[in-house]
């Protein structure tokens, strides 16, 4: 309350002023006596501060907050009237400024298979079911798995059926009857190493 007496007192204590200076100097008598009033209630207000000088312990609060009563904090964030509280740390700031830890970054590492394996030799292709076909082929050293594709094409350019064996003798089923398909095998050892594609060959699918 008393503060909302204090602006409209100075506001008043303005505009008397104002418009003295466009009367060449008369006041009128309202203006005149809310400029007195504003000034009274302004020489009022110095002799309370200055009482309050005077006790011990409120000099240097006062002194620094410029009202009695009222202290100072430290602003929190660049906003005004935000006060640090003890035990609660500021927010990180966003990513991308100074402070903030970057992300992991994911490293693909692609392994680089190396042609040491000699190459396998198909033995034999037969259909001994419908819509089946047994593959075998001969055995390679130091190979641990063998991987069989099985196409339409010559190029396999769309692989119908890719395996992954150990031994040297697979059966494929589900395939189409009275249609011709190509096989080729590659066998893979130990720390990437592994083997060209052996030859291409074919079988009519009964």
């Amino acid at each position: 309350m008393k503060k909302k007496r204090k602006q409209r007192m100075i506001c008043l204590f303005l505009l008397a002023a104002l418009t003295a200076d466009a009367a060449g100097g008369a006041y009128p008598e309202a203006v005149n006596r809310a400029g007195v009033e504003g000034r009274a209630y302004v020489r009022a207000a110095a002799a309370r501060r200055n009482r309050a000088l005077e006790q011990p312990g409120v000099s240097a609060q006062l002194e620094a907050s410029g009202q009695p009563g009222v202290s100072t904090q430290p602003e929190v964030s660049g906003q005004p009237g935000a006060t640090e509280q003890p035990g609660v740390s500021a927010q990180p700031e966003a990513s991308g400024q100074p402070g903030t830890p970057e992300p992991p970054r994911i490293i693909c590492i692609h392994p680089v298979f190396r042609i040491t394996l000699k190459k396998p030799v198909i033995k034999s292709l037969a259909s001994p079911k419908k819509k089946s076909l047994k593959v075998c082929f001969g055995k390679i050293k130091k190979a641990i798995y063998y991987r069989v594709e099985v196409a339409k094409d010559k190029k396999f350019t769309k692989a119908v059926v890719c395996k992954t064996v150990t031994r040297t003798k697979l059966v494929i089923k589900g395939l189409k009857s009275k249609k011709k398909y190509y096989v080729r095998v590659r066998a893979y050892g130990r720390s990437f190493n592994r083997s060209e594609y052996s030859k291409v060959k074919s079988k009519k699918i009964s």
